[in-house]
């Protein structure tokens, strides 16, 4: 798996992400103009530039491989790792269901391990906006089929943590890009 080099923008919009939800429009203001504006991370006053696909792990579905194949092996490999199918949102048959067009295939899988997301919820309550973890799977407008995950490596490298919580979120890092190797590969 090939590992992708995160910008410094994305570390900021974690950060704003994680702060308590209570902070007062003036002290998410100050934390802006503190922690990033001397690294020329804010564009004007409210707005942050990022690379979006810098923030994300996205894989190909191997030629050969049915989208069906695909979903069925992440989630045997998920269960073999623990990380029980939390979820499944079809939106492509939402946007389907209220007459959109030039629909393409667009779906998104939940994966969790509950015993880790209970320690790190344990540590700070603000992980569960992150939970549980997401594949989604989508067809770009060529008719290529990708598996898109958010890359963990964002929160590994940007929050405090201890390292027995480094430890387990590194599993789970790691434990998602087998998944969507193994979804990408259809290794049932």
């Amino acid at each position: 798996m090939k590992t992708h080099h995160i910008s410094h923008a994305c570390f900021f919009i974690m950060a704003l992400l994680m702060q308590p939800l209570w902070a007062s429009d003036t002290e998410r203001d100050l934390v802006k103009e503190d922690s990033d504006t001397e690294r020329g991370l804010v564009k004007e006053a409210d707005e942050v530039l990022i690379n979006i696909a810098e923030s994300v792990i996205k894989i190909p579905i191997a030629e050969g491989v049915s989208v069906e194949d695909a979903i069925d092996s992440m989630k045997l490999k998920a269960n073999a790792l623990n990380m029980k199918f939390a979820g499944h949102q079809q939106l492509s048959k939402q946007y389907k269901s209220i007459g959109m067009k030039d629909i393409q295939r667009t779906e998104i899988f939940q994966f969790c391990d509950v015993r880790i997301a209970k320690k790190m919820l344990d540590f700070d309550i603000h992980f569960l906006a992150y939970m549980p973890c997401r594949v989604g799977v989508i067809e770009d407008k060529k008719g290529q089929v990708w598996l898109i995950t958010m890359n963990l490596n964002v929160f590994i490298t940007s929050v405090d943590l201890p390292p027995e919580l480094i430890k387990i979120a590194t599993e789970v890092r790691d434990n998602m890009e087998i998944i969507m190797e193994a979804g990408a590969n259809g290794d049932l």
